[in-house]
């Protein structure tokens, strides 16, 4: 690792003081006395003592620099990282809470829970959940041409992966859910003010490109949701209530995660209701899922420690011990709330990054979060709490790393008879807090990652890497590009194909290609613009005449003819034998021809000819951000045998 300052403390006292008195017959010639006793051999030392301090602390970095110089970056101190994840009903359990429960409940951040067989740990509700037992009684998600699909068999199995908002996820796509409660009461339980301030959840499975399920989003995203694309509408006969989206860590069905929907502005507790989920503006790309499951429970090993006591001495400078000091609080966040009760009132004092900085009046601490010790004031630097009054501690901890579960745990929660459910993540996220050597390695790495896309190479690796678009292949041309306005970078973007399949119509929609722009468009230099297009498509089948040897299966062929064809044609790469095609690159039918008479088995190919919506060609050109695109589905490939007339028939 480099160093992040140079050597300054290269010179020593005895150096320091050498170098000087070299110096001296040059300086002064008159001074011929450098022995000790000088009067200016003594100064000079004095120079030189002061000096070696000067630079000792010039070459060292103190912790309060350290902490200065990740906060430029950003970076802030943070205390223990709470492990987290969501519980999901047991499908092999029939006797599980989900299924025999007949009336809702509220689930309170306060709630222990535990792995089965395991109560060293405890993990406690995310957030306050209004748990519904029911069943999805029907799925189905309708398109804005007004096409309805029945997915409710399919989310059942949980295994297959389905379109909940069809092809385009377009802003008229809906994704519809009939809902049935097992309770008399509705969805509400029987004191209805219990239900303030909770709400209910859906759990989302995500899938993908390969069909493999997306790990789930830390719960502890919950607490600090960006907003959803998303907007949700609960139909209860005539009436229809909207219904807030509280968090959505699935980033609008995209991700594994959990929707938090308040349900508060619902007049009645139906017994029955469909849920309407849309994305009002659309989604970059189509949504993949695998399950999608109500009464999901998200939760964290992070505990809440409210107005934990401790009395006052009246002494100058007291120090009070937490009774738990591992303290579990985000960058940015209030480690810890201090208020002082004299019997009445409660007065909130507040954190200070040094009591030597205060005045005798500031009602103020000093916090060691490493330690958990808080610190008061000694009447001249932060004033001395009152004799006789209790100080009010609260704050969070967890266990951090030691909180992380494997995936497929059962778990008991503390109340409710049976297994609850399983988590079929793990549970993660649970780490030590960051010590100083720790900010300065994240600021470093930020430093040499975070920084304006100047560079082509800058551009391509920011886009492939954005998270959920699925950007396949990308480039920056090198030359002017039509329609680009001066001081415009274009980025020509094609999105990843699932299973190497080439679609119907061109992936590359508006509002994928928007979605890459916006993201990308905040690093950009200022005053350069940024332009995110798709390639020039040109969209062709392929005719040919393929001959095989004598006694050879053509059924058994073709499929490797196009295999062939497939790996020479393809857009974007899914297999290592794949050659993609490269931009502007023009195509001929002596290319085909080549690469169908490399398959074994073929002696000869004739008739070659591009079908494309002008007509039959031999050679299709591209613009100089073009592809062509080839339909192999519906391609024509006439096969015959060697010294035998034409099979005939397409293939």
């Amino acid at each position: 690792m480099s160093e992040l300052m140079p050597n300054l403390f290269d010179r020593r006292y005895d150096d320091l003081v050498e170098i000087g008195r070299s110096l001296l017959p040059g300086i002064a010639p008159a001074w011929t006395d450098f022995n000790v006793h000088d009067p200016g051999i003594t100064l000079m030392e004095l120079l030189a003592w002061v000096a070696e301090a000067q630079m000792y602390s010039l070459a060292r970095m103190r912790t309060d620099e350290r902490a200065a110089y990740a906060a430029l970056f950003g970076i802030r101190g943070a205390g223990n990282r709470a492990a987290s994840g969501i519980l999901w009903s047991d499908p092999l359990d029939p006797n599980s809470p989900a299924r025999t429960f007949s009336g809702s409940i509220v689930l309170k951040p306060g709630y222990p829970i535990y792995m089965l067989g395991d109560n060293t740990l405890v993990y406690r509700p995310a957030s306050s959940i209004l748990w519904i037992p029911g069943t999805i009684t029907r799925l189905r998600s309708q398109s804005a041409a007004g096409a309805a699909r029945d997915l409710t068999s399919v989310n059942d199995r949980g295994g297959a992966v389905y379109l909940p908002l069809g092809d385009s996820a377009g802003p008229k796509d809906v994704l519809s859910m009939d809902f049935q409660t097992r309770s008399e009461n509705g969805i509400f339980p029987t004191s209805r003010s219990d239900a303030a301030d909770a709400y209910w959840t859906i759990g989302i499975r995500a899938a993908t490109l390969s069909g493999e399920a997306v790990p789930a989003r830390s719960a502890a995203a919950l607490g600090t949701s960006a907003g959803s694309p998303l907007e949700a509408r609960l139909i209860d006969g005539t009436a229809t209530y909207r219904v807030p989206i509280i968090a959505d860590t699935s980033q609008g069905l995209l991700s594994s995660g959990v929707l938090l929907l308040d349900l508060s502005q619902v007049t009645g507790s139906p017994q029955q209701f469909t849920l309407e989920l849309r994305a009002p503006r659309g989604l970059p790309r189509a949504p993949r899922l695998i399950r999608l499951e109500p009464n999901v429970l998200p939760i964290t090993q992070k505990t809440q420690i409210v107005q934990e006591a401790h009395e006052v001495s009246g002494q100058p400078g007291q120090s009070i011990s937490l009774n738990t000091p591992s303290l579990c609080f985000e960058s940015g966040e209030t480690p810890l709330a201090v208020n002082l009760n004299d019997g009445t009132n409660l007065v909130p004092w507040s954190r200070c990054a040094h009591l030597a900085d205060q005045g005798p009046n500031d009602q103020v601490y000093e916090l060691d979060d490493r330690l958990g010790l808080v610190t008061f004031g000694n009447g001249v630097n932060g004033q001395i709490p009152p004799l006789g009054q209790t100080a009010l501690m609260t704050y969070a901890v967890s266990n951090g790393v030691e909180g992380n579960v494997a995936r497929n745990r059962k778990w008991r929660v503390e109340g409710i008879a049976g297994t609850f459910g399983v988590n079929v993540d793990p549970l993660a996220g649970g780490a030590a807090a960051a010590s100083l050597i720790d900010l300065r390695r994240q600021a470093r790495q930020k430093k040499d990652e975070d920084h304006a896309l100047i560079s082509a190479q800058d551009i391509l690796a920011a886009a492939r890497a954005l998270p959920l678009i699925e950007v396949g292949r990308a480039w920056v041309p090198s030359f002017p590009v039509a329609a680009a306005q001066t001081g415009t970078v274009t980025l020509v973007a094609l999105r990843a194909r699932p299973n190497g399949v080439e679609p119907g119509t061109p992936p590359e929609t508006p509002r994928w290609l928007e979605a890459i722009r916006s993201q990308l468009v905040p690093s950009m230099p200022l005053g350069t613009r940024l332009r995110v297009t798709g390639p020039d498509y040109v969209d062709f089948t392929i005719k040919a005449r393929v001959q095989f040897e004598r006694g050879r299966d053509p059924t058994k062929l073709l499929p490797a003819v196009r295999e062939a064809l497939r790996r020479r044609l393809t857009l974007v790469a899914t297999l290592p034998s794949d050659i993609p095609r490269d931009l502007g690159a023009p195509l001929s039918t002596r290319d085909v021809t080549s690469w169908i008479r490399a398959v074994a088995g073929v002696t000869a190919v004739s008739e070659v000819v591009f079908v494309t919506s002008t007509g039959s060609v031999t050679d299709i050109t591209v613009s100089a951000i073009g592809l062509p695109r080839a339909d192999l589905q519906n391609s024509q490939l006439t096969t015959s045998s060697a010294g035998a007339a034409s099979s005939g028939g397409a293939s």
